[in-house]
């Protein structure tokens, strides 16, 4: 009798290690640049602020596709004098790729006098084809001279996860 439960008990906890060993993740990691266009716009817009802005990313075959930014809070010349010319925002970016929606949180800096602005993003959530999606990347650009929106270069790297044993390619 105890030869048997010990018999089970090490069938049961080797199929446990098996199956944990086939659920376990594989990752690929990839640098990326692309380019990202946006336009401010109130339409849709959930910002507490009513900030928003909605355009396109493209150049990096991983990051072709739209995206949608709610600055969720601001701070600057009003909140300190020292910083007339500046604010730090942060908020977060969806970015919709034929293949699926990756959710970014980012905190950035606009340089009011240039137009200049910087940020650090971190991609926090989505998904990408069969894959999880994690990493980090940042962006410089300039306001456009009419105001309207923002250009920007971004680069970085992306992580993407995925089951063990699934046979869809990471990327294309």
């Amino acid at each position: 009798m105890k030869f048997r439960l010990a018999f089970l008990f090490v069938f049961g906890l080797a199929s446990l290690l098996e199956a944990a060993e086939g659920a376990r993740l594989e990752k690929n990691c990839r640098m990326f640049t692309a380019k990202v266009n946006v336009a401010y716009t109130t339409d849709n817009c959930t910002s507490p602020i009513g900030l928003c802005t909605k355009g396109k990313i493209y150049g990096d075959p991983i990051l072709y596709g739209t995206t949608g930014y709610v600055v969720e809070k601001v701070a600057g010349s009003a909140e300190d004098p020292t910083m007339a010319a500046s604010l730090v925002y942060s908020g977060t970016m969806k970015i919709t790729t034929q293949y699926g929606v990756i959710t970014v949180t980012d905190l950035g800096t606009l340089d009011k006098t240039t137009g200049l602005n910087s940020s650090q993003s971190r991609a926090v959530s989505g998904q990408y084809k069969n894959s999880k999606v994690s990493g980090v990347f940042f962006t410089a650009g300039a306001a456009e001279a009419t105001g309207a929106g923002i250009n920007s270069s971004a680069f970085g790297q992306l992580c993407f996860e995925k089951a063990a044993g699934t046979s869809e390619p990471f990327l294309n």
